[in-house]
């Protein structure tokens, strides 16, 4: 694990001069650096959801967040932290301290002059590092959290486990094979995933199978937003563009409608 290897500290960004909250402005600016290429992946879905980057934005955060009930009191980690949106979110709402990981060192670097302008820096750090490096944290927490990242093959959980704290609370949400034709990288159902926790003798806390409110929601808000700014990804992304994503969205949809979908999982790991 490094502070960060990357040597631009994009001091350059600054916050558009737009209308709306610190945190909306925010979004607006990772999503022109999406379309710039100066964060990875511009794929249509991560562009329309800027700093949050996975499926639901900031209202899967808020949920995820009103389960796992962290406090002022916690030490957060955050597992594949991206540019930093939920990380800032949890310590802005909650007070808790939150340490992002990620192993693009371009995303942590950006993570880090986002939570500068945001002005939460003395509460929110990050690291440089993979998944299957956090055992090299130089500490342990309280919390884990993780939205959207953790692979369905489950290798994950010893790996967080053991920078857990007993008591501590595992925050996540993940996609699940929801049919037997499922994707082939899907192999584990949310029921095989509680299982495996509870043999690992964590208390289930919370668990949710999101895959009606991610297509009600989600994928639609998403068809929403594309349509209601039509003329600006058209105006920077090109008609074509714009096209293959209302299609891609649909796509995606069909697919989580039958044969997979998410999972939310707030689980205890035992105090002693």
């Amino acid at each position: 694990m490094e502070p960060n290897a990357n040597t631009d500290n994009y001091e350059h960004l600054t916050l558009p001069d737009t209308d709306g909250t610190v945190d909306e402005r925010i979004d607006d600016l990772v999503k022109t650096l999406l379309l710039q290429g100066e964060v990875p992946s511009s794929s249509p879905t991560m562009v329309l959801l800027g700093q949050y980057g996975h499926l639901g934005g900031l209202a899967a955060t808020q949920m995820l967040a009103r389960q796992a009930k962290f406090s002022a009191e916690d030490i957060v980690l955050d597992v594949c932290c991206y540019v930093g949106g939920p990380a800032r979110y949890l310590a802005a709402t909650t007070g808790c301290r939150v340490v992002g990981v990620d192993r693009d060192e371009k995303s942590i670097a950006i993570a880090r002059r986002l939570t500068a302008l945001a002005g939460c820096q003395d509460r929110v750090s990050f690291l440089v590092g993979d998944l299957y490096q956090v055992h090299q944290c130089p500490q342990r927490y309280t919390g884990i959290w993780s939205e959207g990242s953790l692979d369905n093959s489950l290798d994950w959980l010893p790996v967080l486990d053991a920078v857990l704290l007993p008591g501590g609370t595992l925050a996540i949400t993940l996609c699940v094979r929801a049919a037997e034709d499922a994707p082939p990288h899907l192999p584990h159902s949310l029921d095989d995933v509680v299982r495996r926790l509870v043999e690992a003798d964590y208390r289930i806390v919370h668990c949710e199978d999101l895959r009606v409110w991610e297509i009600e929601h989600a994928w639609k808000e998403l068809l929403r937003e594309l349509d209601a700014r039509e003329d600006y990804y058209t105006r920077m992304c090109g008609a074509d563009w714009v096209t293959e994503a209302r299609e891609r969205f649909h796509s995606e949809m069909a697919i989580w409608s039958t044969q997979a979908g998410c999972a939310l999982i707030v689980a205890r790991k035992p105090a002693g």
